[in-house]
């Protein structure tokens, strides 16, 4: 079993487009209705648009680095089960703590990866409950100490150089806590480039 398919997912395309055999037994799991395009109609309708976006994955795939030593059947193979959607601007492609189910690769255009960071300990709490604490923590606590050393050195200055004890030191700025319910803007990401390689890597579920 390769996939299934459901409402409004074509097949049999490449067949025809290659003019071969047919690569693959679809089996109906229940009562389906079909609409057939029979070859005459596909020759004088989708053969052209069908033809060039499948040319355009195979471009695709020829110049991407990650699938430089495949095999050319392997390649062709991709180049079938990938398919082409479109997204406009400012269009969210995935949202973090969807549930990881595919990877993207950009043909045109660019995006933006945001992470709030906040998300991570509900998303991973395996991962988070085997750390001591948190990463932020540390370096909170850090900064903290560093400062309260300062602190300490220039207070120990200033109360040797005053006469008469009045002048309190300057007590340090509070360290406020970086607000990590916004979303932090990482990087952008253009032609070539994939989303969702690291989930898919990492067996990560979100």
């Amino acid at each position: 079993m390769v996939t299934h398919l459901g409402t409004g997912a074509p097949f049999g395309e490449v067949a025809l487009m290659s003019d071969s055999v047919r690569t693959a037994s679809i089996i109906a799991e229940e009562s389906t209705d079909l609409l057939v395009v029979d070859r005459k109609l596909y020759n004088r309708s989708i053969k052209e648009v069908l033809a060039k976006e499948f040319q355009e994955k195979t471009n695709f795939i020829s110049n991407n680095n990650l699938f430089g030593n495949w095999a050319p059947k392997y390649r062709k193979q991709l180049a079938m089960a990938m398919y082409k959607e479109t997204f406009g601007y400012e269009s969210p492609l995935v949202r973090q703590g969807d549930r990881t189910a595919e990877m993207l690769f950009i043909l045109s255009g660019q995006v933006e990866i945001q992470v709030d960071p906040s998300m991570h300990p509900h998303q991973y709490p395996r991962i988070f409950k085997a750390a001591r604490e948190n990463e932020v923590e540390k370096l909170i606590k850090k900064a903290a100490t560093q400062r309260q050393v300062k602190h300490n050195k220039r207070g120990k200055n200033r109360t040797s150089s005053t006469s008469g004890g009045g002048m309190e030191p300057n007590l340090p700025v509070p360290i406020k806590r970086r607000d990590t319910s916004k979303c932090t803007r990482l990087c952008h990401l253009g032609v070539n480039e994939s989303v969702g390689d690291v989930e898919l890597t990492l067996e990560l579920p979100t």
